[in-house]
């Protein structure tokens, strides 16, 4: 195994860690939503904020039968979305980027409410956390994508065969393997 497919491997992994942050963050909220309805003084920080203060207001305040109606089924559009865009990442990285934009507005959400309650330190410190998986994972896709889908010996073959060479193996090193001074050396190995 070469330094590239290393690379390679590390983009694929941080693509699948920013799916798996996701995919936790919805079983947390789930779980969530369900110990607010039972009253549980336990909580989860690592959640969707939103679909909780819509579970909050149905519970606490008396919205008739259609307004709850409405809630529930806000809190499914919003999880269906973070599910949707969770599983179709995996196909195509892009769909992080609309979980990255919802779970933005819920961290927006979160410093709101952090400075009006207070005590939401842990929760603004895991929203941090998703955000940056989030983030890591769709810079990982972006470059997945700018990388060959054939590995380097088979390109560098092609190349020599048609006078390309180490020239044409250096470019293309220096072009995918940038991450950093220690990778692009293991690129060059």
């Amino acid at each position: 195994m070469n330094g590239c497919e290393i690379v390679r491997q590390t983009l694929e992994k941080q693509l699948k860690n920013g799916r798996l942050n996701l995919f936790l963050v919805l079983i947390f909220t789930v779980l969530d939503m369900v110990l607010i309805i039972t009253e549980s003084t336990y909580s989860f920080p690592f959640s969707v904020y939103f679909p909780q203060v819509v579970v909050s207001i149905i519970k606490y305040f008396d919205l008739g039968s259609t307004g709850t109606i409405i809630g529930i089924a806000v809190i499914f559009i919003c999880l269906g979305a973070y599910f949707l865009f969770a599983v179709l990442a995996d196909k195509h990285h892009g769909f992080l980027v609309g979980a990255l934009v919802l779970f933005s507005v819920d961290t927006i959400m979160v410093f709101v409410f952090a400075f009006t309650v207070g005590d939401m330190i842990i929760d603004i410190l895991f929203h941090l956390w998703v955000l940056y998986y989030l983030i890591m994972a769709i810079r990982a896709g972006i470059k997945l994508s700018k990388l060959p889908p054939e590995p380097v010996e088979v390109q560098m073959a092609a190349n020599e065969s048609v006078g390309g060479g180490c020239a044409d193996k250096r470019r293309w090193l220096n072009r995918y393997c940038t991450r950093g001074k220690h990778q692009a050396a293991a690129c060059r190995e």
